[in-house]
């Protein structure tokens, strides 16, 4: 949820089928503030005992734009690594993640590159440990608003990614609804 707040990181705290907590807390190390910006603030994806998370962060130091930049962390056989960021343009929203039996994580996330000042929707693969892997793709065209969308695991190693986009021509609104089969690679 968006919140005025702002936050100094992240925890997770394990929980029984009750929800009883387990243990200690997890710290999840962010180099700057999470929540009070435009997009998605934090998506969690878990594997077993293991999970990820990936956030917005909020810091003067991140970069020239707005100091809006997204970052991953993740724990892996009760390690934590990260953070991570996502990538090297800004980041301006997380929108959903999705964890792979095989291990890894598929994170979807809005930003904008130095060939368009738009916004677009982009998927990313991320190994166990949080960490990015290749370049994200790009999913929705530089024409489109009010982006949305969810990603999931499929059986054989691949994702499927659905995305949302409207697009307003003329005064008219329409809206795209696309599924995407993602490979790994």
């Amino acid at each position: 949820y968006r919140t005025c707040q702002n936050f100094t990181g992240l925890a997770a705290r394990r929980l029984n089928a009750n929800g009883v907590p387990l243990g200690k807390a997890i710290n999840l190390p962010m180099p700057g503030r999470v929540g009070n910006v435009a997009g998605g603030d934090v998506v969690l994806a878990a594997q077993g005992r293991n999970f990820a998370a990936a956030a917005m962060i909020s810091h003067p130091s991140i970069g020239p734009e707005e100091g809006y930049a997204g970052f991953t962390t993740a724990v892996l056989n009760d390690k934590v690594f990260g953070p991570h960021r996502i990538s090297s343009f800004p980041v301006s929203g997380v929108v959903d993640m999705a964890a792979s039996p095989a291990g890894g994580y598929l994170l979807l996330f809005m930003g904008s590159t130095d060939d368009s000042p738009y916004q677009a929707l982009f998927v990313q693969e991320l190994d166990a440990r949080g960490v990015p892997q290749g370049q994200p793709l790009a999913l929705t065209g530089a024409d489109y608003i009010g982006f949305d969308g969810a990603v999931a695991s499929l059986p054989d190693g691949r994702w499927i990614v659905v995305t949302r986009a409207q697009q307003v021509d003329s005064g008219a609104c329409s809206e795209r609804l696309v599924g995407t089969v993602v490979a790994g690679d």
